[in-house]
C-alpha cells in the first residue's frame, strides 16, 4: 500500500558557481492536503506547478493554482510550470499550451517524472532565477527616508525632499 502525502526533499546543488540548498515540498496537489499547503506556501520564493500533459482538466486547473499560490506568497513569487509526462503522448494541443504562455508570461517545461527527462533542467533554470531576483535586491540602492521628509525622485535622477502634510 502507498501513501501519498507531502514530500520534503532537501539538496545542496552548484547553479551559477552559487552553493544553493532547495527545499522542495511536494504536496500532491490532492483535495485532501489542500488544508495544509497553505503553510508550504508562505515563505516560499519559488513554485513549481505541475499539471499532467495527458489531462485537459489538469492543465485548466493551473490559473487556480496560481491564484492560490499568488494569495498566500504574493506577486513577486517566480513561478514555473512542469508539464508531466512528456514521454506519453500529450492530449493537450500545443497551441492551447502556447496561448496560456502568452497569456500568462509564465514558462513551461515539459518533464517525464518516469524518465527523468527535463527535471534536472526546469530545477536549475527556477535556481537561476532565484538567484537572479535575490542577487537584484542586494544590489538596489536603499534611500534612506527621513523623519517629517519623503524621498523623490525628479528627472535628473536627484533626490528631493518633501516635508510631508498632516492630515
Amino acid at each position: 500500500m502507498t501513501t501519498i502525502g507531502v514530500d520534503f526533499r532537501f539538496k545542496t546543488m552548484i547553479v551559477m558557481d552559487k552553493i544553493v540548498k532547495i527545499q522542495v515540498w511536494d504536496t500532491a496537489g490532492q483535495e485532501r492536503y489542500r488544508s495544509i499547503t497553505n503553510a508550504y506556501y508562505k515563505g516560499a520564493e519559488g513554485i513549481l506547478i505541475v499539471f499532467d500533459l495527458t489531462n485537459e482538466e489538469s492543465f485548466k486547473n493551473i490559473k487556480t493554482w496560481i491564484k492560490e499560490v499568488t494569495s498566500f506568497t504574493g506577486q513577486d513569487v517566480i513561478i514555473l510550470c512542469l508539464g508531466n509526462k512528456m514521454d506519453i503522448k500529450n492530449e493537450i494541443n500545443h497551441d492551447i499550451i502556447e496561448q496560456f504562455k502568452k497569456e500568462t508570461n509564465l514558462e513551461i517545461y515539459n518533464v517525464s517524472a518516469k524518465t527523468g527527462e527535463g527535471i534536472e533542467n526546469a530545477f536549475i533554470h527556477i535556481i537561476e532565477l532565484l538567484i537572479k531576483k535575490n542577487l537584484n535586491k542586494k544590489n538596489k540602492p536603499k534611500i534612506e527616508i527621513n523623519n517629517n521628509t519623503t524621498n523623490n525622485m525628479n528627472n535628473n535622477n536627484k533626490i528631493e525632499k518633501k516635508k510631508e502634510s498632516c492630515c
